[in-house]
């Protein structure tokens, strides 16, 4: 049995976004950032992306109220992207604050244990909206492993003379809506091609695989 969950809510008692937001403004700490010194920048991204934000009452169904959010949800990732709010910072800064800002819920440690040793064949799987993969991977402590996260992450690249990667701003990945959510889903399943083999998707919101 394969089990692919949403991060945010799901396993986590706290929304990741605002804690990425948080890594973005000023660590005196780190030689690397230039960032925000004050909030007004992303809560002009915030207005705007509400304010475009598309009334699900205007759509017949979960479905096309998805694809109405999708021209909102790329626009608002091209305009997070411009405005640099999450340029230059370090896979460490966000692995660290991912480890000690993001509380599991109080079964999902319990649960995962069981679960991956009830069954070798049991799999774990994690497909998020989140904007980091690195505060994922820390907030699951070795739960579930790396390479099984499936997530937006921020771009990096190497910083001149210390070799060190920097977040560029931008962020990668192309999972906007539940819909892409649901072609990720039902393409796992596709290449396992084993009717036998249970494929199940767990979540909290009208994101997580309609």
């Amino acid at each position: 049995m394969r089990l692919i969950l949403d991060f945010d809510l799901t396993l986590t008692a706290v929304d990741s976004l605002h804690l990425i937001v948080n890594v973005a403004y000023v660590n005196p700490s780190s030689p690397f950032q230039s960032k925000l010194t004050n909030r007004e920048t992303w809560s002009a991204l915030v207005d705007q992306y509400l304010k475009d934000y598309p009334s699900p009452l205007n759509a017949p169904s979960l479905g096309l109220h998805l694809k109405n959010t999708l021209y909102n949800e790329r626009a608002s990732y091209n305009r997070v992207g411009e405005s640099l709010i999450f340029r230059n910072i370090t896979r460490k800064e966000l692995f660290d604050y991912g480890k000690s800002h993001i509380p599991l819920q109080s079964y999902a440690k319990e649960f995962l244990e069981k679960f991956k040793t009830s069954n070798y064949d049991n799999q774990i799987y994690i497909l998020s909206l989140c904007w980091s993969k690195d505060l994922v991977d820390a907030a699951m402590g070795g739960l579930v492993d790396r390479n099984k996260i499936w997530s937006n992450d921020l771009e990096f690249s190497k910083a001149d003379n210390s070799g060190v990667e920097l977040s560029t701003g931008k962020i990668i990945g192309g999972i906007f809506t539940g819909l892409d959510k649901l072609s990720i889903f039902k393409n796992q399943i596709k290449l396992i091609n084993n009717e036998n083999f249970l494929t199940i998707g767990v979540g909290d919101s009208l994101n997580d695989i309609p």
